[in-house]
């Protein structure tokens, strides 16, 4: 589900900083479309209903100097070329005889314009803990979740690997567990929406330019 940015500005806005019972990152100065509160919490949902224990990354990614993608096509490469990883590695395990725990990729994502020359997206990635529990060594060279994503953000700019690693950011804490059966889901799902209700904010969405400004998976 997405919107296009015309009909994104008109959309009702909250200062509050609770959106039902969890916590956002809304204030007087900092407003939140509404609707994509809803949209953030029913993507988690979904994503827990998918996997009783969920691994959700934020993740952001920046395009190379000069380059502007105005109809976000670039992240359609992007989560295509992420999912066909997974199914490639589900298909490897398979045949090798290993338990397989498939992953049914969820993500949400923001196009941002502030102070830099170009857009940036900022994205949470939602996996099945069972098969992706971490991201792995960042220089490593080994197949991890991180290069996984570097390797689908290359592919969806056409570019190599190497040149395109610096413009994949792994921001602090990017890990969040979500466990179903655990006592602490309800704090886990809060600390994850209270971070990912920043993707709502009205401030650094460019509206008139007639591309989306947010989006999320649609099954």
């Amino acid at each position: 589900m997405s919107f296009q940015s015309s009909t994104t500005s008109r959309l009702p806005t909250t200062t509050t900083n609770k959106y039902f019972k969890w916590d956002t990152q809304a204030h007087k100065e900092q407003s939140l479309f509404i609707h994509q509160l809803a949209i953030i919490e029913q993507v988690i949902s979904k994503a827990v209903c998918d996997h009783k224990r969920t691994f959700a990354v934020r993740v952001d990614l920046r395009l190379p100097k000069g380059e502007v993608d105005s109809s976000n096509k670039v992240l359609k490469r992007f989560f295509a070329s992420l999912k066909a990883q997974i199914k490639s590695h589900e298909a490897r395990k398979q045949k090798a005889g290993g338990l397989v725990h498939k992953t049914n990729l969820r993500y949400i994502w923001v196009r941002e314009h502030n102070h830099s020359l170009h857009h940036h997206y900022h994205i949470v990635l939602f996996f099945n803990k069972d098969q992706f529990s971490t991201l792995g060594n960042f220089e490593s060279e080994k197949v991890n979740l991180f290069n996984r994503i570097v390797t689908a953000w290359a592919s969806a700019l056409a570019k190599p690997f190497e040149e395109i690693k610096c413009l994949v950011h792994i921001p602090k804490t990017p890990h969040y567990i979500l466990d179903a059966n655990s006592l602490q889901f309800t704090g886990q799902f809060n600390a994850l929406f209270h971070r990912v209700s920043y993707f709502a904010k009205v401030r650094t969405k460019q509206f008139g330019e007639r591309h989306r400004t947010f989006g999320c998976s649609q099954k």
